[in-house]
């Protein structure tokens, strides 16, 4: 069989993180190869993963944008997105501007989370 990857993988069992929905939506798998370009991954079935999404792996200290590459039952193959240097890191000025809108944009977010909990509680204790 011919190997179509371009980088060799090392076997591994450590555990990781998918995140999507933006970074609302989270589940847990574990990676049994792992290389620079992408991984194996074991996700529970019932798991609808996205196509698209954020790998965290903790104990490695890495965060990879993940693209599905197949999948069969459990097992997830993903490539890697290779990472694009952002023009105005070299700008402090406009860094801040994007990170200033970011952290904007979390604000909201969590505004919006905050308030669905809150009607929640009050519905579960309204049911009491």
């Amino acid at each position: 069989m011919t190997e179509k990857r371009a980088g060799k993988r090392s076997r591994t069992f450590i555990t990781a993180r998918l995140l999507f929905g933006e970074g609302a939506l989270s589940a847990d798998c574990d990676i049994r190869n792992l290389s620079n370009e992408g991984a194996k991954l074991l996700v529970d079935e019932e798991i609808p993963v996205p196509q698209d999404f954020t790998l965290e792996i903790p104990s490695k200290n890495r965060i990879h944008k993940a693209h599905v590459v197949w999948r069969h039952g459990d097992g997830v193959g993903v490539a890697f997105e290779q990472e694009k240097p952002v023009d105005d890191d070299l700008d402090p000025k406009a860094r801040i501007r994007r990170l200033e809108q970011e952290n904007a944009s979390l604000r909201r977010q969590l505004r919006l989370l905050r308030a669905e909990l809150a009607m929640r509680t009050e519905m579960s204790e309204g049911a009491i």
